[in-house]
């Protein structure tokens, strides 16, 4: 999916283009655990995260450009935080110090 626009995907909850209506970057976590939403704490002043379920569909995570773009996505068999983390720094910059 990365490289493509974002389509509208039934999520449990608010719809892609309500997520993405503060132009910021967005994190969509759709694994059953939540296992991507920390790793972009770095980046909370830049990056707007949003977990939510979605039935039927195959990927875990959704790095979305507020242009819509997806910059990142993870499948539920290879979603990999550390793999996030380096898109978030390519994309968007170093992360905060804590």
């Amino acid at each position: 999916m990365a490289g493509r626009f974002v389509t509208e995907l039934p999520l449990n909850g608010p719809r892609v283009a309500e997520l993405l209506r503060s132009a910021r970057p967005l994190l969509l976590d759709l694994s059953a655990e939540g296992r991507f939403a920390p790793a972009a704490h770095g980046w909370r002043n830049r990056v707007a995260v949003q977990r939510a379920d979605c039935p039927g569909e195959s990927t875990a995570a959704l790095l979305i450009r507020p242009d819509g773009y997806v910059a990142w996505a993870a499948d539920d068999h290879d979603g990999d935080p550390k793999a996030l983390h380096e898109a978030l720094t390519s994309w968007f910059g170093e992360p905060l110090a804590d």
